[in-house]
């Protein structure tokens, strides 16, 4: 919406609304309570007494062997605390930060839109018009959190989602890319895809298959009761899935296999050896 009075028109020009405003505030809508519409709904979604929240609170059976392994592998070899950090003062598995972890790469595209994107910062004299229509009107949202703080090393990164109910909440990632919660973990577990503006806390992870079920029966312990019976559904489509379907799947890569050497292997081939991390603007030309 360009306005808030063009929010405003269009919510009410839906009838169902018009009647509940009317029972619920007793007038017209306005922006205002929208807002405090929308507030009030939020406040209804918590996320919390998981199952993992009653082991950590002292419950040993609470959750299985198999997650209680994925919590160790989550807090280690996973390296996933990295970014979704837990503690009893900030329970969301969260950092509330912006990272690249490789996602918008899996597009061929990305890098090139990166540079047109800096090109147009540099020529434009960092005119915030300009970028904010590319992040509405093209196909440049996926650099993320550049089209906000237009800083490069911000490009193709998005905010650390919370971790709870994922279950509930699939697909995955900010482009709904991933379907399953092992696809989600095979891309970590190869290092995501490799950019120039990759964070470097994204590197190959080497998990074993065991490992990886073992990290889903973790994630799946994070399902607030009211979910549980629609999340142990999905859960089973997704393991049935995970056994055949794993197209992010690349274990020569989590192994670190590939990528070695002067070049920088992605997922379109290797790059030459000139092409690295530090000479991005040789990356993906034109």
């Amino acid at each position: 919406m360009k306005s808030t009075d063009d929010a405003v028109a269009a919510i009410k020009a839906i009838p169902e609304y018009q009647k509940k405003f009317q029972e619920v505030f007793g007038h017209d809508v306005n922006f205002a309570d929208i807002e405090n519409a929308i507030a009030a709904y939020e406040r209804t979604q918590l996320a919390f007494d998981s199952p993992f929240d009653k082991f950590v609170n002292g419950d040993q059976n609470a959750i299985s062997d198999s997650a209680k392994r994925g919590w160790s592998i989550f807090n280690g070899k996973g390296r996933c605390m990295s970014c979704h950090g837990w503690n009893p003062t900030q329970p969301l598995f969260t950092d509330q930060k912006f990272h690249n972890i490789g996602v918008s790469a899996h597009k061929s595209d990305f890098v090139p839109l990166a540079r047109k994107a800096l090109d147009l910062l540099n020529t434009t004299g960092g005119d915030s018009i300009a970028i904010d229509k590319l992040a509405i009107g093209t196909d440049m949202s996926g650099l993320g959190r550049f089209l906000v703080t237009k800083q490069p090393h911000d490009i193709g990164s998005f905010r650390t989602m919370t971790l709870r109910n994922l279950l509930v909440t699939q697909p995955y990632f900010h482009d709904g890319s991933q379907a399953t919660l092992w696809d989600t973990i095979d891309h970590y577990n190869k290092g995501g895809v490799q950019n120039p503006y990759l964070d470097g806390g994204i590197t190959p992870l080497g998990l074993t298959e065991a490992e990886e079920d073992d990290l889903v029966a973790f994630l799946a312990s994070l399902t607030s009761p009211e979910y549980a019976d629609a999340a142990k559904q999905e859960y089973d489509l997704q393991f049935k899935r995970s056994r055949t379907d794993r197209p992010q799947r690349d274990e020569g890569a989590a192994n670190g296999d590939k990528g070695r050497g002067p070049g920088l292997a992605g997922p379109f081939g290797d790059i030459g050896p000139q092409q690295t991390l530090e000479n991005p603007a040789l990356v993906g030309g034109d």
